[in-house]
């Protein structure tokens, strides 16, 4: 994008006429910038932070795996079986749950049929911790 400066009246039309574009063709500006130009570009003014403002975020959930956006739930071993709000299981998921019972005979509690029927994820998730860092370290 070449600079309006020195051009006087057209420079001013230019940026007025970028700022009088339809929000969702905006939207397909943010959309086609790597984050570090989302970056610069949302910090023009707060029309362009509150558009720009999203996609950052977005870039940011990418690092959070694919559970970003889901309901987790942690439980631990003082959880007794069926201690847990109401509605969080679906009616087949506590069908399933009640049909396994422990060593001893009892309705298994969450924590240990987790551990027994799904896979821990394990590794560190890394979450850059500031915007800038990140920039840098992509750049």
């Amino acid at each position: 994008m070449q600079s309006c400066e020195g051009r006087g009246e057209a420079g001013v039309t230019a940026k007025l006429l970028l700022l009088n574009l339809p929000t969702e063709l905006h939207n397909l500006v943010f959309n086609d910038l790597d984050i570090e130009d989302v970056l610069n570009l949302s910090l023009t003014n707060r029309y362009f932070w509150s558009i720009g403002r999203k996609h950052i975020q977005t870039y940011f959930m990418s690092f959070l795996g694919p559970w970003a956006g889901e309901n987790i739930v942690c439980v631990g071993q003082y959880i007794e079986a069926g201690d847990y709000p109401p509605d969080m299981l679906t009616k087949d998921e506590e069908h399933e749950l009640s049909q396994h019972q422990d060593e001893n005979g009892r309705l298994m509690r969450l924590f240990d049929f987790t551990r027994e029927y799904y896979e821990e994820i394990k590794g560190n998730v890394s979450v850059p911790t500031t915007l800038l860092g990140q920039l840098l370290d992509s750049g």
